[in-house]
Formats: C-alpha cells, structure tokens, sequence
C-alpha cells in the first residue's frame, strides 16, 4: 500500500501550453483507475475539456495508471506525448495523443526505450527543443531493475530517434520520477529539471543546462539548502558551509576556485596543494576551511585587527586507505564483516621524511577594506615567518611557506 500511495502522489504531474486565447492544462491521475485530465483556463477558472483514461476496460496498452504527460503543439487539434506505466512494470511505453475537439486519438508513435531489465516503467515524459537545430526532443524518465535514469529521443521526419541516455542523470540508487525541458535563467541555453526520489526523506529537484554539447550541472533548485540563520548557509549536497556577518566570512567544504561574498568580499585563485604521497585526496579536489575575522568585533573595514586562515587537511607520512575494502553503500563504510581496524595501514616513509603531510592552501583575498593594512605571517606554532604592507585592494597568500595565520593591522 505504501508503494502505491506514494505512485499517487507521483502523478500529480501536469503542463501548461498557450492556444489561442486560453492556456490547455494537461495532467496524469491515479485514483482506482487512471487516466490523463485536459482542462482550460480563461482568465478566472478552468473548464474540463475532455478526458482519456483506462477505466478497467482490459485494454492493455493503457494498463494500470499514466505517468507523465508533455505538450508537443498548440492550437485547434493539439498534441500531447504521454507516459504510462503498465501492470508489474511491463507494458510500458510513451505514445503521442492528438486532440480532435471531441476526443483524443493515438497518433501511433509509440516507442519503448529500454530493454534494461524486466521492470521498466516510465515515470514521467517532458518535451522541448533541447539542442536548438529546429526539432522536438523528448526526455523521458524511466525506472528498471536497479536502478533508473533519463533517456532522450528526437522527432526527425516523423520519427523518433534515440540519442540513448542522458549520462548526467545516471544515479541508479535513486528514482527519477519527473523531468521537463525549458529555459529558465533567460540565456538561451535549454535547461532540465528532473524530480528524484532516494527515499522516504531524500527528494530533490535537479537543475542542469544544455550548453554547447554539454550537460552541465546548476545544483539542486530545492531541498538541498538549510539557513538555521541569514548568517549561516550550509549547502549540503553542494559540499560546503557558509557563515557570513559584517566581521566575519567564513567558508569551508569543497570549493569553486572562486568565491564572492554578499558585500564584495572576493576570494580568487584558491588553490589546494598536495604533497607527494598524500593520503585521500583526489587531484584537483579543493577541500579547504577558510576563515577572515575581525579581531576586534568591527565591520571589516573598520577593524583594526583581523585573522586569516586557510587550511586544508594533513596526515601523518606513511598512512593509508584499503581503499577497496570501503563500499559506501553500507552505513558503516565497509562490507559486512570487515573489521574497521582493518581499513587503516601504515606503509614506511624513507629515512628523513617530514613526520606530518600538509595540504596547503593558496589563494588571493580582494577588498577594499584592505587597503594598507600590514600583515605578519605565522606557522602552526604561532612563530614570526614573514610580513609586509599590503598596496591595493589584494592579498596573496602562498602555499610555498608553513603559513598557518596571517594577522592584519591598521594603523
């Protein structure tokens, strides 16, 4: 019963398309049987229009329940890609309907999209031109044994062509479970959105730009972001935690290799240094904690002390991962029955190898508060290793000294 709720609720799916002076309103429903809704909207309320639907009449194209439904033209005779899912996950398939001002009819463009496993089942189908060269793409989002995943067809001369699976959206511990195509930021690149459901307290909606070729990821549009407070921003499944006030800006996570604060305070050029034979880091990867505070309390600007740090991670020489033992499926990170002890290992260092390996981080810190400010530079046991006076708007701090501090004064 669980299962077939929340397919309830899955199907509260719908799309708008202009025609003529009304908009045609378009949704799937489940609810003892099934079936795809058509209603008008006129400026103050909707009138039905006509239904399609399966009302256990034994027809085994539309068994069981719609899934998804997309426009594909507007005007007199309308024409809608529809989804559907049959009964035990079989007989499943995407059709294109067409309205005749008393009903709608199978254009018979049917297609079934992947033969991966028994249990396929489309779970939603979006419509739109998603490579600009003038033809009606189609992205439909369908479940297997598994796993699932967004596939995409073309319209070419009536019909449809698979350009196979969108590779970006293969996460197959998760269902996909709605998906459209459209432009949402206004720069004429198309963009996806894809519904996702991971479990009973883990859903998303996906936001990734087509963009000369390319799949591009944007984040998640919801559900990803939690701010206790407007000083406090942890982005989750983006990998990092904010905190940001008038004295303070403080980062860490897995960073761009720019960052901007609210009030033009920039960070640029950050960069993570590994050492040769460091452990658990991936190249390329910035995973830092970045902090800039006023000592003092003050705006930055008026402070007449600060604090930076930028650090990211350090191991002692010779500590190792059975990385093969890991599987991050399981909650405790390893197979059944291996003990964690056994994870961890140590490989011998040559004779004279530092004890520690530091990952440094370099990075440039731009702001007018910084304006001749002098600076002192600190390693881990707070000793004296450099300084200057900063001329301009930009501070620089380089990975080729221990540098774990840097104190700023005004004068």
């Amino acid at each position: 019963m669980r299962t077939r709720n929340w397919l309830c609720l899955l199907l509260l799916v719908g799309i708008m398309v202009n025609a003529a002076s009304a908009t045609t309103v378009y949704s799937t429903w489940m609810s003892g049987s099934s079936g795809v809704n058509t209603r008008e909207y006129s400026g103050s309320g909707t009138n039905n229009t006509g239904d399609w639907a399966n009302n256990g009449d034994g027809d085994t194209t539309y068994s069981t329940y719609f899934t998804g439904v997309s426009s594909l033209t507007s005007g007199a005779n309308p024409t809608v890609l529809v989804s559907w899912q049959g009964t035990a996950n079989t007989n499943s398939g995407v059709d294109t309907m067409q309205w005749d001002g008393s009903g709608w009819t199978s254009l018979n463009t049917a297609w079934s999209w992947s033969s991966a496993g028994t249990g396929n089942g489309y779970t939603d189908v979006g419509a739109g031109n998603l490579d600009n060269n003038g033809k009606i793409d189609a992205l439909t989002t369908y479940k297997y044994t598994g796993g699932s995943a967004v596939g995409w067809k073309e319209l070419d001369n009536g019909s449809w062509v698979s350009h196979g699976d969108v590779s970006a959206f293969q996460r197959t511990t998760l269902t996909w479970t709605g998906v459209c195509i459209g432009d949402l930021d206004g720069d004429d690149n198309p963009y996806i959105l894809a519904t996702w459901k991971g479990s009973e307290s883990l859903t998303a909606i996906v936001w990734k730009e087509y963009v000369n070729g390319s799949i591009e990821n944007r984040g998640d549009v919801a559900g990803s972001i939690i701010q206790p407070t407007d000083q406090i921003t942890v982005a989750w499944r983006k990998g990092y935690l904010q905190m940001e006030s008038p004295s303070a800006k403080v980062i860490v996570g897995f960073l761009p290799d720019r960052w901007e604060f609210t009030d033009g305070v920039r960070l640029e050029n950050i960069t993570v240094h590994n050492p040769p034979g460091q452990s658990f880091v991936i190249d390329g990867e910035r995973f830092a904690a970045i902090s800039l505070v006023a000592e003092d309390g003050k705006p930055l600007a008026k402070a007449r002390r600060l604090l930076l740090s930028a650090v990211s991670t350090s191991f002692n020489a010779g500590f190792r991962l059975h990385d093969e033992l890991m599987n991050p499926l399981k909650t405790t990170g390893l197979d059944w029955g291996v003990p964690r002890g056994k994870l961890f290992y140590y490989e011998p260092t040559p004779k004279g190898s530092p004890p520690v390996l530091t990952s440094r981080v370099s990075l440039t810190v731009k702001g007018d508060f910084l304006k001749g400010l002098s600076y002192t530079l600190y390693d881990w046991e707070m000793r004296n290793i450099g300084g200057g006076v900063i001329d301009g708007e930009s501070f620089t701090l380089p990975a080729d000294k221990p540098i774990t501090f840097v104190k700023f004064k005004r004068k």
